[in-house]
């Protein structure tokens, strides 16, 4: 008796080696990306620079209004022009790896020999070759810019956080894996579902293409309907197998939500607990009565404002 064969494990992010060499092919659309990349994500850490010194110092005399907005503005066209500069880099290189692959793949199915393809059904293989090919696009044009910029941004923000909170960034350091570890199992439950997702799509498309060649035998065996029926019941798959996919999706976004403005709310509630124990009952009464009276003064204020237009500059209201 013949023992199962091994389920297939996940491929691992290593496996993304392997476009390595069709990324080298384009050596100058990759450099280019990496320094647009370099000059946004260091713009992006400027700007709370720029924003700090344009309310600390702009409004202090008029040169110094002129110098702070006008770095804040290079800050930002530098940023924009950046950001420009890497989605044109990134994208063309994505449309550009995927091309490759494609073609090489293409040589390599027409080099295979007839009883390969008497194992392989038609429509899977052209679903690979367009739909596989697809998501390797996304993955280069857009997957990989943002993984990179965000490692590039979290190092640069944490330096920053170092710098300015020891305290502050020490409670980051241990507060942000705690949030991120329930993401992670999300994520992982996820791709496990969109693997799945992929592949009834791939079913419902191979079954299309093969009833569409074939549509002279379909017709002439009258099994249009039959046809009908089960391409309906590889949609039905695949529609049931997205909605997992979607509400797994759902519920990782609600607990990342709740737990990063949990956090912030839980960090709120600690400080106003630590400025009351700062401050007594008597003080806060005092600051309480303090603003009670600024309130006060200025309905007064707007009162005796009031009257003064009703009666004109010059002349009193009657007792």
């Amino acid at each position: 008796m013949n023992s199962p064969a091994p389920a297939p494990s996940k491929a691992p992010i290593g496996s993304l080696r392997a476009l390595w060499p069709f990324v080298q092919r384009h050596l100058g659309l990759f450099t280019g990306w990496l320094l647009a990349l370099a000059c946004s994500s260091a713009a992006t850490l400027s700007l709370p620079v720029a924003f700090r010194t344009m309310i600390d110092d702009g409004f202090s005399s008029g040169a110094n209004i002129d110098r702070t907005f006008g770095f804040v503005m290079v800050v930002v066209l530098v940023l924009a022009l950046a950001t420009a500069v890497r989605y044109f880099f990134v994208t063309l290189l994505g449309e550009r790896v995927v091309a490759d692959l494609r073609g090489r793949l293409y040589a390599r199915l027409l080099d295979l020999d007839a009883s390969f393809y008497d194992r392989s059904r038609t429509g899977e293989l052209v679903s690979r070759l367009t739909t596989d090919a697809e998501l390797l696009r996304s993955v280069v044009g857009s997957s990989m810019s943002v993984a990179l910029r965000s490692t590039v941004t979290v190092f640069g923000s944490l330096a920053m956080l170092f710098v300015t909170s020891p305290k502050l960034a020490a409670w980051a350091v241990v507060g942000i894996p705690l949030a991120v570890l329930p993401i992670v199992l999300g994520g992982r439950r996820i791709q496990k579902v969109s693997r799945d997702s992929q592949d009834r799509i791939a079913d419902a498309n191979a079954l299309a293409t093969e009833a569409l060649g074939a549509v002279r035998t379909v017709q002439a065996h009258a099994r249009e309907p039959y046809e009908r029926n089960r391409y309906g019941a590889a949609l039905a798959t695949a529609v049931e197998t997205a909605r997992r996919r979607i509400g797994a999706q759902a519920v990782v976004t609600a607990v990342a939500i709740a737990l990063v403005f949990g956090a912030v709310v839980g960090r709120a509630r600690r400080d106003r607990r630590a400025d009351d124990r700062r401050y007594p009952r008597p003080v806060r009464d005092v600051r309480a009565d303090r603003r009670r009276l600024r309130g006060c003064a200025g309905r007064g204020l707007e009162r005796a404002a009031a009257r003064r237009r009703r009666h004109g500059p010059d002349q009193r209201p009657a007792a």
